[in-house]
Formats: C-alpha cells, structure tokens, sequence
C-alpha cells in the first residue's frame, strides 16, 4: 500500500509541474500576443494642383560654340604648348557631374530660371574650377541680368583658361564688349 500512495504522489506532483508548465508557457505566449501599434492616420489627399500660368517665352541662348579645327600635328621634338587645350582631361566621375548640372543649368535657362540656373554652374565650377565654358556660361547668365560688371569679369576668366581656343576667347571678348557698352550711360 505504501507503494501505491507513493505513485499516487509522484503522479500528482508531475500533474502540478505540468500545470503550472502550462500555465507559464501560456502567459509567456500571451504576452508576446499582444495588439500591433496603432497605425499613423493616411495624409490627406492634396488638392489638385492650380492651373499653371503659361510661361515666358525662353531667352536667347548664346550662340553655340563653333568645333575648333584639329590641331596640326606637332613633330615628337616640338616644345609642348604653353597653353593647355579649353576642355583639360578630367576624370569620368567630375566630368560626369559637372555634365549633369551644366544640362541641368541648360534647363533651367530654357525655362527663364537664371537664378537656379546660375547655381547650378557655380556648383560645377567647385568641382571644375579651370573649366572655360562654365565660366562662358556663368558670364552670359550675368549679361542677361544686368550684372555687367560680374559678367565681364566671368568672361575675362574664362579667357584666361581658354588656352588656344580662339573661338571661345573671341565670344568672351563679345560678351565684355556688351557688358561694358551697357554699364556706359
């Protein structure tokens, strides 16, 4: 009989482990069930948009810039030139950002926004300082607001790092001419 009570204990204590098992499995499970957060309420749809005044009509472009003749073929004794050629080899990822705003700037000209548009090019003039035509084109876009004074300098510079371009130092040399007939009174 003892043995039989003895098994009647043992089993009721493996019955209580197993509740009280179950009991705690089920309250770490209720805790990790609980309700998602609440969601952010949806924006609110936007109105549709204005009618859109018709734009100005786009501003003269400069001229495009002629493509110089090949160079004549300088024998292996030569001296180098002393002047470097207008567009200097630069590595593809500047020469591909400065691309992207010089297109970007061409852009916003084409739709009247010469404030953007001249941001755009000063910003790839901090990437390609001794580049001549940003510096043609920041000058045209200073002609074309008034700032005489700012696009003969720009248009000096440019001069300066033109090399042996001739077509671009003659539209440089145009562009002073023009600034300073307009600053007379």
């Amino acid at each position: 009989m003892a043995l039989a009570a003895q098994a009647v204990l043992i089993s009721g204590s493996q019955a209580g482990r197993r509740r009280r098992l179950g009991l705690l499995s089920a309250l770490l499970l209720a805790g990790c069930a609980s309700a998602p957060p609440p969601r952010p309420p949806a924006p609110a749809p936007e109105p549709p948009p204005a009618a859109q005044p018709t734009p100005p009509p786009p501003a003269p472009q400069p001229p495009p810039r002629p493509v110089p003749p090949p160079a004549p073929a300088r024998s292996p004794s030569a001296p180098p030139p002393s002047a470097p050629p207008a567009r200097a080899v630069t590595p593809p990822v500047q020469q591909a950002a400065t691309d992207s705003l010089l297109a970007l700037a061409d852009r916003q000209i084409a739709a009247g926004e010469y404030a953007a548009a001249a941001a755009q090019l000063e910003r790839a003039l901090r990437i390609r300082p001794q580049d001549p035509l940003l510096w043609q084109k920041l000058a045209w876009l200073r002609l074309k607001n008034g700032e005489f004074e700012q696009a003969a300098s720009l248009a000096a510079r440019s001069s300066s790092l033109a090399g042996s371009d001739a077509a671009l130092r003659r539209e440089n040399q145009r562009i002073i001419d023009m600034a300073r007939a307009r600053q007379r009174p």
